[in-house]
């Protein structure tokens, strides 16, 4: 018995182990850049990460790893972004403060909760958008068919390799706004990333700006925090 206790015991030992190994190699991934981790990821087998995400507190890490330096009444990053339909076409952030608030919204089409949400997000634009301003700021892709592929985009035919210039992500961009029926305007991060970094907005996140250009809600990472109720209420109070 004694011995049999002694084998149980190490084998609890070792499953923490592995637990804890599993769980700090996953964070330190979390923290690489976007396209480095979407190909960490897309070379896990499905099973290995499916079992991986049920036992490793993966949104806790998460949501650490990706909640970036901004915080709700820091000044927002400012930006001139170009619209996908026309880019000569301009959009300055800053170009609103002192007017009325501003709503980001921040995904791409291979985001499935950016493109579940579409509908919500429609009817919330046309309640607010005479007394707010709203964008889709179109960033880098969530889940792209060379790097990591989900089965829901493949389901939904959603297949699509990561854009190599602006102006590939641009006309996805504007297949996007289409395809999904977006009805607020939207204007398009560079490759550089520049806009999505000073958010930390990757995979999707929702902000609201009050009219003095000061940050008043900032949803905790996507996928798990991308949800427009929260934004909703948060504009209400800044209105």
């Amino acid at each position: 018995m004694f011995i049999l206790f002694r084998i149980a015991m190490q084998l609890v030992w070792l499953a923490l182990l592995a637990w804890v190994g599993g769980a700090i190699a996953l964070f330190a991934i979390m923290w690489l850049p976007p396209a480095d981790f979407s190909a960490w990821m897309g070379k896990a087998p499905r099973p290995v990460m499916m079992a991986g995400l049920r036992v490793l507190p993966f949104e806790r890490l998460w949501n650490i790893a990706r909640a970036g330096a901004l915080r709700e009444g820091d000044p927002a990053p400012d930006f001139d972004l170009p619209r996908p339909q026309n880019r000569a076409e301009h959009v300055k952030l800053s170009g609103h403060f002192g007017e009325r608030p501003v709503v980001l919204v921040f995904g791409s089409y291979t985001g499935p909760p950016f493109r579940r949400e579409v509908p919500v997000l429609n009817k919330i634009y046309a309640e607010y958008k005479d007394r707010a301003a709203f964008y889709v700021v179109y960033i880098e892709e969530a889940h792209t068919s060379d790097l990591w592929q989900l089965p829901a985009n493949e389901k939904q035919g959603v297949i699509f390799a990561a854009p190599k210039s602006e102006e590939e992500r641009a006309g996805l961009a504007e297949a996007c706004v289409r395809n999904l029926k977006i009805d607020i305007p939207a204007v398009v991060d560079s490759l550089q990333n520049l806009t999505e970094r000073a958010y930390t907005a990757w995979p999707d996140r929702l902000v609201v700006i009050d009219k003095y250009g000061r940050v008043q809600h900032i949803s905790k990472p996507g996928p798990y925090g991308f949800k427009p109720g929260g934004m909703e209420a948060a504009l209400k109070k800044v209105l």
